[in-house]
């Protein structure tokens, strides 16, 4: 008879996308002695951020007696590191309202990595006089997002 723990569910290491040293302990009995009791992945081991079957085999001198398994699922709750653009001050291109292909960048990082990056308007787009703002929003493999906004202000210097 082989006892599991039950379902974990943890977090990853802080910037990590998985989750280091899952301790666990499986006990076995048996009427014949048990000889060999062994978890693949073993406890102790790092788990990637994901969902991960334990399958423990309890071996006795007569062979395989007993397969138990129960599952760790790490889970990352990291938002990612976004980093802005500075503000923007800009002439208006010459005999127009607007300033034409501005642009930017926005980065960012995240412990398993973004997999969107989403600014509104993006970069190259074409801004009108005034101040617009500018949001950028990164989203992990996980749905976790971090936000950021800067300003772009488009001056008319032309006389009339």
């Amino acid at each position: 008879m082989i006892t599991c723990p039950s379902n974990l569910v943890l977090t990853t290491d802080a910037g990590r996308c998985s989750r280091s040293n899952v301790i666990f302990t499986v006990t076995a009995t048996d009427n014949c002695s048990v000889t060999n009791l062994v978890s693949v992945p073993p406890s102790g081991s790092t788990f990637p951020a994901a969902w991960t079957t334990v399958r423990t085999q309890l071996r006795t001198r007569v062979g395989i007696k007993a397969v138990a398994v129960f599952t760790v699922t790490v889970t990352d709750n990291q938002n990612p590191v976004i980093t802005c653009s500075k503000q923007f001050v800009l002439s208006a291109d010459p005999g127009r309202c607007n300033r034409s292909n501005v642009t930017f960048a926005v980065s960012a990082t995240d412990n398993c990595g973004v997999t969107n990056l989403v600014s509104v308007p993006p970069s190259g787009s074409t801004f009108p006089s005034g101040v617009t703002t500018v949001t950028n929003t990164r989203t992990d493999a996980s749905g976790n997002t971090s936000s950021c906004t800067f300003t772009v202000r488009v001056t008319e210097n032309e006389s009339r």
